[in-house]
């Protein structure tokens, strides 16, 4: 709901508005929803792949991946269509509700996973773990290479399509079909990742 707000919002600033307050407030928005989204998504892929003991969540990112290349795709049209920003903008904020709605059905409550509250820590104790997680060296290791795929990730989606247009005087079509094919490469390896890494090994 969060996000959908936003990305109306943004619609708002940028074809009416035509102010960056507006925009910034809509983006932050966006921002927001879909961040507390991916830890929920995150979380419960994890304990998915813990039930079937394989490693699946690369194949949860590729779907991640496959909604970025429709996204994509839709902007190339979008473009090539001359559609307003906004109107593309409020008919994606609609579907993103009805699809999060219609989803929310389909995620387990706590009798059908077993997460039986009454075996949880404490909140010291549970401090106390977060804190030593962050004592091993490895976390940071980790962190700085997921840190690093994130500004890979983050930096295509957000300007390939703008240096593209701005940088090689293509077309905002163009612009949108070289994020496709991004898209494409990041969704085809996110298939593929999980099936290597249960066939070489997680060290490996």
């Amino acid at each position: 709901i969060v996000f959908s707000v936003g990305i109306v919002i943004v619609g708002i600033g940028v074809q009416f508005a035509e102010t960056a307050v507006i925009t910034a407030v809509g983006l932050a928005l966006m921002g927001i929803g879909m961040s507390a989204t991916d830890v929920m998504m995150n979380a419960e892929a994890a304990a998915v792949e813990q039930a079937f003991e394989k490693t699946l969540m690369p194949l949860f990112h590729a779907f991640f991946s496959l909604g970025t290349v429709a996204g994509a795709g839709i902007g190339v049209a979008m473009a090539a269509w001359n559609v307003g920003v906004a109107w593309h903008l409020w008919a994606i904020g609609i579907l993103v509700l009805a699809a999060g709605l219609i989803s929310l059905s389909a995620v387990p409550t706590r009798d059908i996973v077993h997460d039986d509250p009454a075996d949880a820590p404490t909140r010291s104790e549970r401090f106390r773990e977060v804190v030593a997680v962050w004592r091993d060296p490895r976390t940071a290791a980790i962190g700085a290479i997921m840190l690093g795929m994130a500004f890979a990730e983050g930096s295509a989606n957000d300007w390939l399509a703008i240096a593209m247009v701005d940088g090689h005087a293509t077309t905002e079509a163009v612009g949108a079909i070289a994020l496709t094919v991004f898209s494409v490469a990041m969704t085809v390896f996110r298939i593929l990742g999980g099936p290597l890494v249960d066939r070489i090994g997680r060290v490996w």
